[in-house]
């Protein structure tokens, strides 16, 4: 193989690894098939990616993993702990009550 060497199918464009070919043609011309374009993708159209379901838990947008709920709210449930937002604090937020308008301590 020459370092820099391009596949010397027409419009292929990939670096050539065999007898002047890139891996798709040279295993074509190695199963003794006719050299033709190689596809994206194998067996038809691109799959269409649909996003997840959100968990059911009011205001956590996080992909729903079974059950309906995300990862944190499932585990919560599986614990038997009340369900609550995830990632505050067990007393009441400080963003809580600087919306409230309760002065803060400094600490």
């Amino acid at each position: 193989m020459m370092v820099g060497a391009v596949c010397t199918f027409e419009g292929c464009g990939k670096d050539a690894v065999a007898k002047g070919l890139c891996w798709g043609h040279y295993g074509q011309q190695r199963r003794g098939t006719p050299l033709h374009p190689l596809g994206r993708f194998r067996g038809g159209p691109p799959k269409v990616r649909r996003t997840p379901p959100e968990c059911s838990f009011e205001g956590c947008h996080r992909p729903n993993r079974g059950g309906g709920l995300c990862d944190g709210h499932r585990r919560q449930r599986d614990r038997r702990k009340p369900l609550r937002p995830l990632g505050l604090p067990r007393g009441r937020p400080r963003r809580v009550a600087l919306e409230r308008g309760d002065a803060l301590r400094a600490p």
